[in-house]
């Protein structure tokens, strides 16, 4: 073991006189920009809001220069900034991840695009990866790998799959976000594209049995709306739905598209905050065929 990964035993053994290791490490990322990373990011917490789920969550926004998820939480106690940088004098910064994680349950972590090299390095220089390690700070990772259907989209997530299939402590769901995809219709097109890229894509996911979500399109002017309302007031989703920003037809069409959200988020957490990758990942197994995916 090196001295840096001694000192990260060290350094989360000692925090705050605990050695509890965080339950579920929830990371949402995807490294290209504009998948929608902060939206689902935004919705999760709306989501564990609804639940009443606040003694169970800690959520850090580790984007320095976008950061709508921090903006609009920011009166929580438990919503917290984080970086990743490539700089020697903050290697250690994200041991905030828990050393600050007050609720260890859920811990959520939002990350922003081109950070990839940094949050492997971290994790690699302090032997995060390595099971002795890991299990002292978290039990289970899942990665949240939000897309949007493209090219390279698709390229960063077959990337991902590879970096970390041999690693069985961090599980992967593949998050795709329809309003983002440039059709407004779905993505059975990855399983008509005739190319190696998206074949392979295919195949990878049936081998891993990676589960697959959805997150459903809102109407680009409402969702302009919300997020201008969410921005320039520091207000929830919800709060912007039980207020009266909103016009009443507007208004109830936006609740109908929480209740999707809920239905997103409810495939993936039990009403204990536990998450049901096992169950998710068998049912859609159940689904898929060798050429089909349950999109």
């Amino acid at each position: 073991m090196t001295t840096l990964q001694e000192n990260a035993k060290t350094e989360s053994n000692t925090s705050k006189g605990t050695s509890t290791p965080i339950k579920n490490l929830i990371i949402v990322g995807g490294e290209k920009g504009g998948t929608g990373k902060s939206y689902l990011t935004r919705h999760l917490i709306g989501f564990c809001l609804r639940k009443q789920w606040e003694d169970k969550i800690t959520v850090f926004d580790a984007d320095p220069s976008v950061d709508d998820v921090y903006q609009a939480y920011e009166k929580y106690p438990w919503m917290k900034k984080v970086e990743f940088s490539d700089s020697k004098y903050k290697l250690a910064d994200p041991f905030d991840i828990y050393d600050k994680s007050e609720n260890k349950f859920l811990v959520i972590v939002n990350l922003p695009s081109n950070i990839q090299k940094n949050f492997n390095n971290f994790f690699e220089t302090f032997g995060l990866f390595k099971k002795e390690i890991q299990e002292k700070v978290y039990e289970t990772a899942y990665y949240l790998f939000v897309s949007d259907g493209s090219y390279q989209s698709i390229k960063l997530f077959r990337e991902h799959l590879q970096r970390y299939k041999d690693k069985p402590f961090i599980k992967t769901i593949f998050i795709l976000n329809e309003g983002q995809n440039g059709q407004s219709e779905s993505f059975k097109y990855l399983e008509t594209i005739d190319s190696e890229s998206s074949k392979g894509l295919i195949k990878e996911i049936n081998d891993l049995k990676i589960p697959v979500l959805v997150i459903p399109e809102l109407a680009p002017n409402l969702r302009y709306k919300i997020d201008e309302l969410v921005s320039e007031q520091k207000t929830s989703f919800d709060e912007i739905v039980k207020g009266n920003q909103l016009s009443l037809l507007w208004s109830s069409h936006y609740q109908q598209y929480l209740e999707k959200i809920n239905n997103l988020f409810g495939e993936l957490f039990n009403q204990s905050a536990e998450v049901k990758y096992q169950n998710l990942q068998n049912h859609q197994t159940k689904q898929r065929t060798a050429q089909s995916l349950p999109i």
